[in-house]
């Protein structure tokens, strides 16, 4: 970090009555994590990293037991749903050894990684999302319930949507964090939102992610809602996505446009190579026992391995949009997934598609891994994962992953019930 960096984050701490700073971080399994400070620390912690008991989080079982959240100090923005005198910010931290060195463990590191070796070859990337989440009703105890707010439909408009203010007013808050929103709307599902994300490069759509995530929480707490970004929340509604979407840039040109409309070789060879090792990076990008009810279900989810420029149903798209970079669509994650770990799997297999000149028809499969623990066992055997994560996070990775799938297997649930219990 350099010194004019340094200035210009005590500054904005100074010009806005900041009080105290949230140093935010993610577990391996995306959840953020934060440590506060005093607006008295932040230039410390700035300079010298703030030390944490990393042992103690989800995760990090394998990691050194203390290592250091350092700021990303450009990254600081201010919480505006708190209070304008005395305020809070929030600043992404990278997460490094106590004697600076970056940890390789660090998700986010992982993601960068991924960038800095395309950058290398002359290649960046631009990625947006939609996200889809639902808007649940609060019970007498402020507690959340599984009753949407409404039971709109695709782009329907208020007194239906209910939850219509409340979506503007998480875009406003957004936006006054320096966010670029593309559009929003009621999606197909009782309660259903969308919110598209205008593009950035991948690192910097990561971290955005995870604040949106925050966001979204706080204001529909605000509004007496429940947000949840679970991959399939309902029985019998449409699941929520995060639809990734993906342009590169070789040497400042257009590498995926074609005449015709469609995709170049490069952008070709970019989805099969998705197509090739989604089997072995879907428990990145679909990471929950519940994510693979979300694909499995139906309503336009993808569940098998194909590419098509124009089909809704297809894992991979092309949209036609001659006023902007080409892009390809990716279907298949959600946003329960760490997305530093989902952009860095996403990015490294499209690569790989490229150097090997593969073409999407040779890797059209029948089907997507069905369960977490199919995922997680292909993702074992998978050198392409490993080798992005890294020995220790790989095995903690994936030991997390089989210890959720027997957690599920072991327990009753409701279907259980209403199937059983009163006839045998």
């Amino acid at each position: 970090m350099n010194a004019e960096e340094v200035l210009k984050a005590l500054d904005f701490i100074e010009d806005n009555d900041v009080r105290f700073i949230r140093l935010q971080f993610c577990d391996l399994d995306g959840q953020n994590r934060n440590i506060a400070v005093s607006e008295l620390e932040f230039e410390s912690a700035l300079r010298n990293g703030c030390q944490f008991r990393s042992s103690a989080i989800k995760g990090f079982e394998n990691a050194p037991p203390d290592l250091n959240l350092v700021p990303v100090a450009s990254s600081i923005q201010l919480l505006p749903w708190r209070p304008q005198q005395g305020s809070v910010a929030k600043v992404t931290c990278e997460i490094c050894y106590p004697d600076g060195r970056k940890y390789e463990g660090d998700s986010r590191e992982i993601l960068r990684r991924v960038t800095d070796k395309a950058k290398q070859r002359g290649i960046t990337f631009e990625t947006g999302v939609k996200i889809e989440f639902y808007l649940f009703e609060l019970d007498e105890n402020g507690e959340p319930t599984k009753t949407p707010v409404d039971h709109a439909g695709f782009f329907d408009l208020a007194p239906l949507d209910k939850g219509e203010n409340t979506r503007r007013e998480i875009i406003l808050t957004l936006e006054d964090m320096g966010f670029s929103i593309k559009s929003s709307h009621h999606e197909a599902g009782s309660g259903q939102h969308e919110i598209d994300f205008n593009r950035s490069d991948p690192l910097t759509l990561a971290d955005n992610i995870q604040t949106f995530k925050t966001v979204v929480k706080t204001i529909a707490r605000q509004n007496g809602m429940h947000a949840s970004f679970m991959p399939k929340p309902l029985n019998g509604e449409p699941g929520s996505g995060m639809h990734v979407m993906i342009s590169m840039l070789e040497n400042l040109q257009d590498a995926f446009h074609s005449d015709d409309g469609l995709l170049s070789d490069t952008g070709l060879a970019f989805s099969a190579g998705i197509m090739k090792r989604l089997p072995e990076i879907i428990s990145l990008t679909n990471p929950t026992v519940n994510s693979f009810k979300r694909l499995a279900g139906g309503f336009i989810a993808p569940h098998d391995q194909r590419w098509h420029p124009t089909s809704d149903d297809a894992l991979i798209r092309v949209p036609e949009d001659p006023f902007d970079l080409t892009r390809l669509i990716l279907r298949s994650p959600d946003p329960s997934c760490n997305p530093y770990f989902a952009f860095a799997a996403m990015l490294a297999a499209g690569l790989e598609g490229i150097e090997s000149r593969l073409a999407p028809e040779d890797w059209e499969l029948d089907r997507l891994p069905g369960t977490l623990d199919e995922a997680v066992r292909t993702t074992e055997k998978s050198e392409l994962v490993r080798g992005l994560l890294g020995d220790s996070v790989f095995e903690t990775f994936t030991a997390g992953k089989k210890a959720e799938w027997d957690d599920y297997l072991t327990t009753v649930h409701d279907w259980e019930y209403d199937r059983y219990f009163e006839t045998v």
